[in-house]
């Protein structure tokens, strides 16, 4: 047709390595597994070549670490390779989800408590076995087991109940925060005024350029002070309470808490009020400036329930009895175990002994899991903080500033150095790997031939694994 598309609308591109011509009247769209679509090549289909969307910013957050060919690829073919390529055979599915669940439990909730408690259940359990010799009058323990259910399930499935809905408030007010980072980097970097002749009127390009990048720094810094503060240790758990040396270690982690908070909740906003002070002077609206004073509330109030989510955890007390609970009770129930052996079978009875322990304290760590929803390299379930402020939220706004000043030159290694750790990187590597995001696999991205061979020999282990790996020894 003369308009350029087909009457269903079907758009299919030939050259694409995805598409293969089989015969001059058919193609074959390659689907996952070797299957594939075939379309007959009539008239009302259009072939036409997709111009690759031209990227006006030089850095990519993922680079495909198992299949390089891919990064040359635009948008809506690595969409259709992503959704050819998802694992939908049950079999496999099942599998392989019982397989991650295991390591999950092996990694997660085996602890030293839960280890503990297994060890003196099965040693009562045998040391009860052998000392009854009487063994048909014995009928062991009469012990009811209500008393387990209400003493450590009902009290540790409340407390995974409130700190799971604490997770969920986090995360809404992290989403609100990187929100209005965005819109306040947008409105006093692109708003216009008097039909959009106010900035002309006002100053030259390289002048709003200055203030744009002023802004976009002070946001930069303050979402990687940020993620400094949400990731440091957690400083109101009981001990931190009730012990000398847990409060000197509180001491410790809350006046670095303290002080990194004072930048980001004080400095950091003072300084993009004054950023918005100087717009006034150059005859920014007073309308546009309230709605922007609007944003910085909005961004000082989601600080302030960051650092409460923070601050503070779910009821003492309650953790304090599931603890002790889950730890001693199941050792009252050996003499059950024991009778259960006698009527059995011995490896029934450990086998026993070894489950209503394990259970327990198991459930016991998901609550410990989710008390501080910002270490997430502790926990899976815990929010990557780092992933969300210093990698994502720092790419879109640098993606925002190529997009609203499109001749403007790069300024990426210029905002590298916003550095999430709170020293100087050595060398630009380091920097890259900084705003690199969590899913990417190895840990290397030179250019030089060492650095290709390391990046092809040191295996497939991603920032999680390796952070687990430290903090686990």
């Amino acid at each position: 047709p003369s308009n350029g598309r087909s009457d269903s609308g079907v758009v299919v591109d030939v050259e694409s390595p995805l598409v293969a011509r089989t015969d001059p009247t058919e193609i074959a769209v390659e689907g996952p597994r070797g299957s594939s679509l075939r379309i007959p090549d009539c008239p009302d289909i259009i072939r036409q070549r997709r111009r690759p969307r031209k990227d006006t910013f030089p850095f990519r957050i993922i680079d495909t670490y198992i299949d390089t060919g891919e990064k040359d690829l635009d948008l809506h073919d690595r969409e259709a390779r992503a959704r050819g390529l998802s694992e939908r055979r049950t079999a496999v599915l099942a599998a392989w989800n019982v397989f991650a669940g295991l390591i999950v439990f092996w990694k997660y909730l085996i602890t030293i408590e839960c280890a503990f408690t297994v060890s003196m259940s099965i040693g009562m359990t045998l040391w009860i076995y052998f000392l009854k010799s009487d063994k048909e009058a014995w009928n062991g323990s009469n012990m009811d087991w209500v008393l387990l259910g209400f003493a450590v399930v009902t009290p540790t499935t409340m407390s995974i109940g409130f700190a799971f809905r604490r997770r969920e408030i986090a995360l809404r007010s992290l989403t609100e925060l990187k929100s209005t980072m965005l819109h306040i980097y947008i409105a006093l970097s692109s708003w216009d005024w008097d039909k959009g002749a106010g900035r002309a009127a006002n100053g030259n390009a390289a002048l709003w350029m200055k203030q744009s990048d002023r802004v976009l720094g002070c946001l930069i810094s303050l979402g990687d002070e940020l993620y400094r503060y949400l990731s440091l240790p957690t400083s109101s758990r009981s001990r931190h309470r009730v012990t000398a040396p847990g409060r000197r270690e509180a001491l410790r982690t809350v006046t670095v808490a303290y002080d990194l908070f004072d930048s980001i909740a004080v400095e950091r906003i003072i300084e993009i009020s004054s950023c918005t002070e100087h717009l006034k002077t150059l005859g920014f609206p007073s309308s546009e400036v309230s709605r922007v004073r609007q944003y910085e509330r909005y961004l000082s109030v989601y600080l302030e329930d960051l650092r409460i989510k923070k601050s503070y955890r779910t009821p003492q007390a309650l953790r304090s009895f599931s603890r002790v609970f889950s730890i001693f009770l199941p050792l009252f129930y050996t003499p059950a175990y024991a009778r259960l052996a006698f009527d059995t079978h011995l490896a029934i009875g450990i086998i026993f002994a070894i489950l209503a322990p394990l259970s327990l304290t198991a459930l016991y760590e998901s609550i410990c899991f989710l008390e501080d929803p910002f270490i997430s390299s502790l926990t899976l379930d815990g929010i990557d903080v780092r992933e969300e402020l210093v990698v994502l939220s720092w790419y879109h706004l640098l993606r925002a500033r190529a997009i609203i000043f499109p001749d403007a030159p790069d300024a990426t290694d210029l905002f590298l150095n916003h550095s999430p750790t709170g020293r100087q990187p050595v060398d630009t590597i380091e920097l890259f790997n900084f705003r690199r995001s969590s899913y990417v696999q190895g840990d290397d991205y030179g250019d030089s031939e060492e650095d290709e061979q390391s990046k092809a020999t040191a295996g497939r282990k991603s920032r999680f694994d390796k952070q687990f790996s430290r903090n686990r020894l």
